[in-house]
């Protein structure tokens, strides 16, 4: 039976960061799967498709991108738990 593969998602309008942390993430955490996204709502949709075993959401994000972002993480039951 094959393990599945860890699956993160990056939230973060800075590309260079989010580039920077893919790279410590697979350097860490191979075998893993990564995908990354620019804005709240493109993360979002990410994780409505398949449940992520870690989101890292940058808090420093345009104040109405991440106030509506952080606020469906915390109350969404399928992610959260």
């Amino acid at each position: 039976m094959a393990l599945r593969r860890p699956r993160l998602v990056i939230i973060d309008d800075d590309a260079r960061v989010a580039s920077m942390l893919v790279e410590v993430i697979l350097t860490l955490l191979t075998p893993c799967s990564v995908e990354t996204a620019s804005n709240g709502e493109t993360g979002l949709a990410a994780i409505r498709g398949e449940r992520p075993d870690l989101v890292l959401l940058d808090l420093r994000m345009t104040r109405a991108r991440r106030w509506r972002t952080a606020p469906w993480l915390v109350s969404n039951r399928r992610v959260s738990e």
